[in-house]
């Protein structure tokens, strides 16, 4: 058999199979509908930045690996919100408005552009559609972004972390289900105690986040999302949904509903009505990784170099398993007991996996405290997530559903291991040559400036009286540098012990043990650094150039 390693395969096969079986149950749920076909919908939110060009080549770490992988802050961040809550920039205008004039050529709507949190940071979001074609447009937008700000002298980032200490950025994916007579299936609007069908929708949800949150979390395990995740700016690592207190309390207050004889007209509520909800209440926790927002469920953990595909197929394959069981379980309903039986499967299933629920805020480290209580894991990183795609659970998931074979997911966790062990090696490779050729060189030009001058200043006043702050400040830059020569030898030697190492995944947990501390150690070093160097002397862009000059 012929195996698919694309990403577009798996996507369609998602998609049919969510779709068949959601199909199944809206018409248990729903016998008169006269629904034909069910429509998988997304609609995608792409952050990026945007810095002059000029600044992007006499970066070789940005040009080569996506990210700064040194660089200090400037006094000034994102703190004042000014760049978020600002007038968009003349220059930047004329990019977005010429992005968007290319995608309605090639009939991709934009609906929704603006600035974004981190300066010279900005986000475009296209109008909802399928699934299928919202990927398409998706990787489309991305690259008309990169060639449009070419155009205009500017280079586009796409990385998830381009700079350390403001806002990273991500790709959210809004997804959702629709009939093909146009209802939405997750709008709470049609709530009432003759339809549950929405709270049945979002109970498979709810517990296929629950079972399979490890893979879902395993969908956005990429080195440059290891750098955003977590931080307090967007989603933590531990997946958890957020539905809002008004949703939560109707699942809570289903344990309070008795039938008398099982027939829907004896079945009695434990509340009066059930709540209306407001369209937008749950849009403002940006704290979740996984929020319902309305009418549709909001995921921000996929990075924004990411393709929406991955993320995407992964939700439909544990949905849809999930809704498949629904199935088999209330095909065996009758008509009269139907909305008994439908209570019970939520009531039993809420139970069960309520722990996947939280409302808070989820930068709290309370919240970790109380993740790890419920039994949710917490995958910090790559090297944990990949681990996932080998559990036999996992292989099983995507088998059963037709989606991936156990073939097609080796392959993918093969790809990924080695798309990690790349990324890791270009940047202690750029690491090496920027340090070596270019930071080292301007350290001993600036100390020679400093040597020399107070040289000349001892000789016109015959004493080094005044000079005591000079030669401190002389030691310090000459003790960064033994620093910075000696971690440069560790990454030089243990970069060629990694690459000898056997085994993918066993060389991946070598180069997050051993090299990714070094470059932190490195950073540290070069940041210190940048502040004791004469401002001409330093090599290379800063973030105050590169964040506030455009």
């Amino acid at each position: 058999n012929q195996m698919a390693l694309d990403k577009k395969v798996p996507l369609l096969r998602s998609i049919d199979f969510i779709s068949e079986q959601t199909l199944k149950l809206k018409n248990i749920l729903d016998p008169k509908s006269n629904v034909k076909s069910i429509n998988n919908t997304l609609g995608i939110e792409q952050e990026y930045f945007l810095i002059d060009k000029k600044f992007l080549e006499k970066r070789q770490d940005l040009m080569l690996s996506g990210r700064t992988i040194f660089g200090s802050l400037p006094p000034k961040g994102q703190e004042l919100n000014d760049h978020y809550y600002g007038s968009i920039k003349e220059k930047v205008e004329r990019v977005m408005s010429e992005v968007d004039k290319e995608l309605w050529k090639i009939g991709i709507m934009a609906k929704t552009k603006h600035n974004e949190v981190a300066p010279n940071q900005f986000e475009i979001a296209l109008m909802f559609t399928t699934a299928n074609v919202a990927v398409d447009q998706n990787q489309l937008t991305m690259d008309i972004i990169k060639k449009v700000a070419d155009r205009h002298e500017l280079s586009a980032l796409l990385h998830e972390k381009p700079f350390k200490g403001v806002n990273g950025s991500g790709k959210h994916c809004n997804w959702s289900l629709s009939t093909d007579l146009g209802e939405n299936l997750l709008d709470p609007s049609s709530l009432s105690k003759d339809n549950l069908q929405f709270l049945v929708f979002m109970m498979a949800i709810l517990e296929g986040i629950d079972r399979y949150s490890d893979v879902l979390r395993a969908s956005c395990a990429t080195p440059g999302n290891d750098h955003r995740l977590g931080g307090h700016e967007a989603p933590p690592a531990i997946i958890s949904v957020f539905i809002g207190e008004e949703l939560e309390d109707i699942l809570k207050n289903l344990k309070n509903i008795v039938s008398v004889n099982g027939s829907k007209e004896d079945m009695k509520f434990g509340v009066k009505n059930f709540t209306k909800i407001p369209k937008d209440i749950s849009d403002r926790n940006r704290t979740s990784p996984f929020a319902f927002t309305g009418n549709k469920f909001e995921f921000r953990m996929p990075g924004s170099s990411a393709s929406a595909s991955t993320p995407t197929f992964i939700i439909n394959t544990i949905v849809g398993t999930v809704i498949k069981e629904y199935v088999e379980i209330l095909e065996k309903s009758s008509s009269e007991s139907i909305n008994k039986d439908i209570i019970e499967l939520i009531k039993d299933r809420y139970e069960k996996h309520k722990r996947i629920i939280f409302n808070g805020n989820g930068y709290d480290d309370v919240w970790k405290k109380e993740a790890e209580k419920r039994g949710l894991k917490n995958l910090k990183n790559t090297m944990e997530g990949l681990k996932v795609y080998k559990e036999p659970e996992i292989i099983d998931l995507f088998s059963k559903a037709e989606v991936l074979s156990p073939e097609e997911l080796e392959a993918r966790y093969s790809v990924y291991c080695e798309r990690y062990i790349k990324q890791i090696n270009i940047e202690g490779s750029s690491m090496i040559r920027i340090a070596r050729n270019e930071i080292y060189p301007a350290i001993m030009e600036y100390a020679s400036k400093i040597s020399n001058s107070i040289i000349s200043i001892k000789e016109v006043l015959g004493h080094d009286e005044f000079l005591f702050a000079d030669k401190a400040h002389l030691i310090k830059l000459l003790a960064g540098k033994n620093r910075l020569k000696d971690f440069l030898a560790q990454l030089e030697s243990q970069l060629v012990v990694a690459n000898e190492v056997e085994g993918l995944y066993n060389r991946v947990v070598y180069l997050n043990e051993h090299i990714i501390p070094i470059l932190k150690c490195l950073r540290d070093i070069i940041d210190l650094l940048e502040h004791q160097v004469e401002k001409k002397i330093w090599p290379v862009p800063t973030y105050e150039d590169m964040l506030f000059r455009l």
